[in-house]
């Protein structure tokens, strides 16, 4: 749950970077999100390395665990911990004391890893420099293994081709399966296909050889009850998905401007009426803007840009009502000062459950949102003619 929350947040920052960034681009010990990011060789870190860029290139040593994200990902120093990647393209040749997880378009393995290796991308490629002591479990399009991996495959992947030595099993759903002449599996080989292995007459499989067709099923239309289910299953994944969201930007916002948040809450709680007006109006004027601006051609990109910005800033905006429903929960509870976080997690949860409470909890959670929409344009407002008046703009 730590590296995947961890994994988000580095989502986000690439997804959605903050201003701030501009001028303050180290977040934290050892945590880095800047267009280029590089440790130079013979640099040590002690502790996790946290960095997402558009360039991330590690040659260095890292006494922890690692965590990239970025465009293009560089991997050539020594990590004394896990290493969890994601890019468009990821290159790993350096030593890997424990496991590595990684996505992306193109992952090249070419070094040393001492635990398991987990991989989701459009291609993945074992050199033959490569060397796995554990499990490989792998997703892609195409995945070649020309190095040696010590431990067992399992695979999902449309065309799958071994060319080294597997010291364990191998387990593949497949398009296509092939193994060269250079290829040993030290105990079975299962795939499931509807195309038998190309296996080369020098290649070796010490164990069993078993081919499983790919059943195929009639296809008969779901019931009410099975799509009525499968629809509750999807609007919960979603709602997981959001709330987890909202709790890693929430949480960075508080972090990076917790003053800009507590005035936005004030302005909330302060003039509620006039944020809920402002909120509406801005919900009809800004699309009717945007119409306008689709009629004629030269506009266009602008209406795009500016229907972008207005989403983006809808769902932030719940943000702050969320806190201020934190704030008015501790305050009529009584309960004892606590951080500005966990006063967000409480509003977080609180504005989650009312989801659950139908109409009534809809037309709340909709109240919250055109609240908080309107309190943070009323609060950039006063900022914009603040700055102006220190002549910062």
């Amino acid at each position: 749950m730590r590296r995947f929350i961890i994994g988000l947040v580095l989502f986000l920052i690439l997804a959605f970077p903050p201003g701030v960034y501009a001028a303050q681009t180290m977040l934290g010990k050892n945590m880095y999100a800047q267009k280029v990011i590089s440790l130079p060789a013979g640099e040590v870190v002690e502790g996790d390395f946290f960095a997402a860029g558009e360039t991330v290139e590690i040659y260095g040593t890292v006494n922890g665990d690692v965590y990239a994200a970025g465009g293009q990902i560089q991997i050539d120093g020594i990590i004394n911990g896990d290493l969890l990647v994601a890019g468009g393209t990821v290159t790993i040749n350096g030593i890997i004391a424990e496991d590595i997880r990684s996505a992306g378009g193109s992952i090249l393995f070419g070094g040393q890893t001492e635990g398991n290796i987990t991989a989701v991308g459009g291609n993945i490629q074992f050199l033959d420099s490569s060397h796995t002591v554990g499990n490989v479990v792998t997703g892609a399009g195409n995945v070649i293994f020309g190095g040696v991996v010590e431990g067992n495959i399992k695979a999902g992947v449309g065309n799958l081709t071994i060319a080294n030595s597997i010291g364990g099993d191998v387990e593949a759903g497949v398009g296509n399966l092939r193994a060269t002449s250079q290829a040993t599996v030290g105990g079975d080989l299962t795939y499931w296909s509807e195309e038998p292995a190309q296996l080369d007459p020098s290649a070796i499989v010490e164990g069993e050889t078993i081919k499983h067709d790919v059943p195929r099923t009639k296809y008969s239309s779901p019931s009410r009850a099975e799509v009525r289910g499968a629809i509750q299953g999807v609007n919960i994944f979603f709602a997981f998905i959001s709330l987890i969201s909202s709790l890693i930007l929430g949480l960075l916002m508080i972090h990076l401007m917790p003053n800009y948040m507590r005035n936005v809450v004030i302005t909330l709680k302060s003039k509620t009426g006039t944020s809920l007006l402002v909120g509406v109006l801005a919900l009809i004027l800004v699309p009717m803007g945007v119409l306008v601006m689709f009629a004629t051609v030269f506009t266009i990109p602008l209406a795009v840009i500016l229907l972008f910005v207005f989403f983006i800033y809808l769902y932030i905006a719940r943000l702050f009502a969320i806190l201020a429903l934190g704030m008015w929960l501790t305050e009529i509870t009584k309960t004892k000062t606590l951080k500005l976080g966990w006063v967000f997690i409480i509003g977080l949860f609180i504005y989650y459950l009312l989801g659950f409470i139908p109409i009534l909890g809809w037309l709340a959670k909709g109240f919250i949102i055109v609240a908080g929409l309107g309190a943070g344009l009323l609060n950039k407002r006063a900022w914009y003619a603040t700055a102006r008046k220190a002549k910062i703009l």
